[in-house]
């Protein structure tokens, strides 16, 4: 791989929700974003990364943490923290295209919840690094202006059972059959969201 170094933002979207106007942030898929035969691991992603591109007042510490450890199964544990909060992930990174993008499915199944895959685009250059997050909102309007094309499902809105248009649609669709969609739509500006910066705090040691 020609990066050295990769990381998400995906703490700055949950922590702060840069998606306001949204009742869900992030695109949800019951099925990974990846195959087997796309899978990469990239070294440079394991340690520590905080938000932002300078540190705040001087404080290196400033800004919710981002820490990738290595999976012994593969892939990358990933907590994402403030300080009160952490909430664990297991993140796999591929590349499709020669895009560099993320998968990551919460850590923890209860007996309540169904895991689902979330999917970003990963953007980097020598020690610089941003993500963008597969815009839920543009995703939601494609779906449903084109409902046949991957398969999915409605979650209703509890506030407003009777308008459709406040549903959150779920993907159900296979791998292959959402990868041909991404394919089909690289060129669309508002596929991923708005990248936001990382900055590297502190490199990952083996214990």
């Amino acid at each position: 791989m020609r990066i050295r170094t990769v990381c998400l933002l995906l703490g700055a979207m949950l922590m702060a929700g840069c998606l306001p106007n949204l009742k869900f942030w992030w695109q949800k898929s019951l099925h990974p974003f990846y195959q087997p035969q796309d899978l990469v691991f990239e070294e440079g992603l394991l340690g520590t990364w905080r938000e932002g591109t300078e540190p705040d007042a001087g404080r290196d510490d400033a800004g919710s943490a981002w820490i990738f450890a290595r999976r012994e199964t593969g892939g990358y544990q990933l907590a994402v923290g403030d300080g009160d909060q952490t909430n664990r992930y297991i993140a796999h990174l591929f590349e499709l295209d020669n895009v560099l993008l993320l998968d990551i499915v919460p850590e923890e199944r209860t007996i309540s919840t169904v895991p689902a895959h979330n999917l970003f685009k990963v953007i980097t250059s020598e020690r610089q690094l941003a993500i963008a997050a597969l815009n839920p909102e543009w995703v939601q309007g494609w779906l449903r202006e084109n409902p046949g094309w991957l398969a999915h499902f409605a979650i209703v809105d509890e506030d407003h059972p009777a308008d459709r248009n406040r549903d959150e649609l779920v993907l159900t669709t296979d791998t292959v059959k959402f990868q041909e969609f991404l394919r089909a739509h690289w060129s669309e500006e508002h596929l991923f969201t708005e990248p936001l910066p990382l900055r590297p705090v502190a490199a990952w040691k083996k214990d």
